[in-house]
């Protein structure tokens, strides 16, 4: 950030990460990836109804997480205050410090896991080819 650009650069930087996160939490909320399933075989109704769920819970917790590193970015060259440009553990700290801080953490740690149970959906159901 000692550079004359430095602030802009990451300003421009934490504007992206949160972009994308909001994409994310967009992605999954729309059921975007949806269509890159087939749910063909024995009892598809019910694993697609697990895997949707999955993957909507997942993609939004993935993308408040991106959002917040993001949001600690921009705020970081704003104050221009290089310490405050950190990743996804100062995010989740900063998640913790808040009023029900704890409670957002497990509620974003959770989406976490469950974004990791959807993994093993799409490994298994993922279009492939055509």
């Amino acid at each position: 950030m000692s550079k004359p650009a430095g602030a802009w650069l990451v300003a421009l930087a934490g504007l992206i990460v949160l972009t994308v996160g909001l994409g994310m939490l967009w992605y999954g909320l729309k059921r975007q990836f949806e269509r890159k399933l087939r749910f063909d075989g024995a009892n598809p109704h019910h694993a697609r109804k697990a895997a949707i769920r999955a993957g909507q819970i997942g993609y939004a917790a993935k993308g408040i997480a991106f959002a917040i590193v993001g949001a600690l970015l921009v705020e970081a060259a704003i104050k221009n205050d290089p310490g405050k440009s950190r990743g996804l553990d100062a995010a989740l700290h900063t998640l913790a410090d808040q009023p029900y801080g704890k409670f957002l953490l497990l509620a974003v740690a959770l989406g976490v896991a469950v974004f990791g149970v959807y993994c093993f959906f799409q490994a298994r159901y993922r279009k492939v080819g055509t």
